[in-house]
């Protein structure tokens, strides 16, 4: 009922996959784990904060659609550096280790002066 197959010197279709050269890798995408900074920032609102890895938000717009989420703001429109008291593009976020996250109605020295007081009071 059933014919045996012979599988007798006769070559198939399929091969197994070859590695690919290591020269096409970064076409995919991949880099090497030195090349990745894993940049944690800790992100400050009134006597909130929250500690996120830059290098998972590419964009501003998807920083601040988590930091909303995170703390419950759909007002949060930029970043603030407590030191300088100026905003702070997202490709400077990385060179900083505090960074407040406000709206456009906070007052920044009223803010940058309860993130101070809050420092002194060693709450962080």
């Amino acid at each position: 009922m059933f014919k045996s197959l012979e599988f007798s010197n006769q070559t198939s279709d399929f091969q197994l996959p070859r590695e690919r050269p290591s020269s096409t890798r970064s076409s995919w995408g991949f880099r090497s784990s030195s090349n990745l900074k894993e940049k944690t920032v800790k992100f400050v609102r009134r006597d909130d904060y929250r500690h996120l890895n830059l290098s998972i938000y590419p964009k501003t717009g998807l920083l601040l659609r988590v930091l909303r989420e995170e703390f419950e703001d759909d007002r949060l429109s930029y970043f603030l550096d407590p030191v300088t008291k100026k905003e702070v593009s997202y490709e400077d976020l990385s060179k900083l280790e505090v960074v407040l996250v406000l709206e456009d109605a906070d007052v920044v020295e009223y803010m940058v002066h309860c993130y101070n007081k809050s420092l002194s009071n060693s709450m962080f």
